[in-house]
């Protein structure tokens, strides 16, 4: 399977930086490294270390936050756009320093967009949901830069559990009608996973349809390779083709109206060719600034060892400092 998804991912950025403009970088700040879910494939491992302990808490403060803005700003002239991302963790556990990024970031540049990626559990409690509208419906020039990302997995939602093992799928089925019924900028981020791979075409289309969402995202659990060695990988390669196939006929035939990135998101290197860089910050500040082509490998940016706390980054093989100058 692995072997299968790199050709995927090796055949669509092939050239992709030469053949469509570069007119933004994309700059992910991670709000925290804590999540109200314990996700089985948690690319953090929160499942399995967390329960509230383990792992410390990593966490930016305000000041180092517009820091960060400040640095993105100095980065990208005014023509480049700044796309920033607000990861986690759960970001909207931080919302308090969202709203601080947003404002301070707006306030500094007009040309910019943000997104968050969220599994949308805190939007079914009413005083966190009033905040958030009132903030938007007092700032509608954020609103109109602001994208929201919801993770569902469909079939294979019952991975995606709390801390206790309870299943979240109800909560974020709530979530998502909420948003359906909003006109917030929202989409979809599915992953294809072991517990939904001979089911998502099925999957997509049904969350479409439901819900609406402007955009579906699908990603890959990048150890559902391991989960599947006992699997005929060229058979599941075919299976996945056939249900892509599949998605397109909808399409055409106009029965599917909402756009389905196939195996990429704008967070990856399906949408390479769209940005020069990608930044990675943390509560350390810069940890990591890649070309956007190139995959950032596994992710350990919380992990101190693999952190230069003078501020420069690593690119590949190769020590940069932050302005991509090698060293």
């Amino acid at each position: 399977m692995k072997a299968y998804l790199d050709a995927v991912y090796d055949g669509a950025n092939n050239g992709a930086a030469e053949q469509r403009p570069i007119n933004s970088n994309l700059h992910t700040l991670y709000m925290t490294n804590r999540c109200n879910l314990a996700c089985t494939y948690c690319y953090e491992g929160l499942g399995d270390t967390f329960k509230y302990g383990g792992m410390a808490v990593n966490i930016p403060t305000p000041d180092e936050l517009r820091k960060q803005i400040d640095n993105i700003i100095i980065t990208d002239d005014d023509n480049i756009q700044s796309n920033i991302l607000l990861f986690g963790g759960e970001p909207l556990m931080q919302w308090v320093n969202m709203k601080i990024c947003l404002e301070y970031a707006v306030d500094k540049k007009e040309n910019i967009h943000f997104g968050t990626v969220t599994n949308g559990v805190l939007f079914n409690k009413p005083k966190f949901l009033e905040n958030f509208n009132n903030f938007f419906n007092n700032r509608p020039d954020i609103k109109q830069k602001f994208s929201l990302d919801i993770s569902f997995d469909g079939k294979g939602n019952g991975e995606r559990v709390y801390r206790s093992g309870k299943k979240s799928t109800l909560d974020v089925i709530d979530a998502l009608k909420i948003m359906s019924e909003s006109d917030y900028n929202w989409r979809m981020r599915y992953t294809i996973q072991k517990d939904n791979v001979d089911h998502f075409a099925k999957d997509i289309l049904r969350i479409a349809k439901t819900f609406g969402p402007r955009r579906i995202i699908t990603s890959i659990d990048n150890a559902m390779g391991d989960d599947l060695n006992d699997i005929d990988h060229n058979k599941l390669a075919e299976l996945v083709d056939s249900q892509i196939d599949k998605l397109r006929e909808e399409w055409i035939a106009r029965r599917l109206h909402t756009s389905v990135c196939e195996f990429f998101c704008d967070h990856c290197n399906g949408c390479a060719g769209q940005h020069g860089y990608k930044h990675y910050y943390t509560d350390k500040g810069l940890v990591r600034r890649i070309h956007a082509h190139e995959n950032m490998g596994k992710f350990y940016d919380f992990d101190p060892t693999n952190i230069d706390l003078t501020g420069s980054s690593y690119v590949g093989d190769r020590k940069q400092d932050t302005k991509g100058q090698e060293l």
